[in-house]
């Protein structure tokens, strides 16, 4: 079943921040002018996929130019939440994510087989699968979830997520996290924009990603 694949393409900036910092930065935060919430915090939920040899992760941390990482996400609580399947490309500087909303709920899928041929959600969505997909074999590795705080300044978006927890799918393995990530999103016309609001910020920019992150956790990989 042909099935519409919506596309955001955006530039991303990232600062991980420590427990103990966050009183700073939200004193940062909340001195800028125009600075406006946008919506309620919600929680999101992600399951990260990748095939045996851990090409996704591999090249991330290569750094390679295009590179790729798939996951599905949910809002909420799990068994009653839509889930739209993600493939989030980046190319250099810039971020592409390709989104598939399906009307599965998270309770009527089974995430082991959830890209299998024979899933009710493959078969539904065959032709919007295999064109995010192509022909890797991807199996669930990690899971994450956070609760997501949306900010508006000068027409930039902003982002901080905090209780981040990590679950290794393979031993059901739970960590959680003590840092919070802060994230701007913007694009190239508002480059002028981000100097003039970050000027100030005394945080580095940090290249953070939530999936190499629970990897790194769970001893998978090196990331720091």
């Amino acid at each position: 079943m042909k099935n519409k694949i919506d596309l955001i393409s955006r530039r991303e900036l990232k600062f991980t921040i420590d427990k103990n910092s966050l009183p700073k930065f939200y004193s940062w935060l909340f001195n800028q002018k125009n600075i406006l919430p946008i919506y309620q915090p919600r929680k999101i939920n992600s399951i990260y996929f990748d095939d045996i040899f851990f090409k996704s992760a591999t090249d991330n941390l290569s750094g390679i130019e295009k590179r790729k990482k798939y996951r599905i996400r949910w809002y909420g609580n799990k068994a009653n939440s839509p889930i739209n399947f993600e493939l989030k490309q980046k190319i250099n500087q810039y971020t592409k994510k390709f989104i598939l909303k399906t009307n599965f709920l998270f309770s009527e899928i089974k995430v082991d087989n959830f890209l299998s041929l024979n899933s009710p959600i493959a078969n539904k969505y065959k032709e919007s699968i295999i064109k995010l997909v192509g022909a890797n074999y991807l199996e669930p590795v990690i899971e994450t979830s956070y609760l997501r705080n949306y900010y508006m300044c000068d027409g930039v978006r902003l982002t901080l997520d905090n209780d981040l927890n990590y679950r290794f799918l393979k031993t059901n393995e739970i960590m959680k996290d003590t840092h919070s990530v802060f994230e701007i999103k913007f694009e190239d016309k508002d480059i002028e924009k981000i100097k003039y609001l970050t000027r100030n910020l005394d945080f580095i920019i940090s290249r953070h990603s939530k999936y190499l992150k629970g990897l790194y956790n769970f001893n998978i990989i090196d990331y720091f």
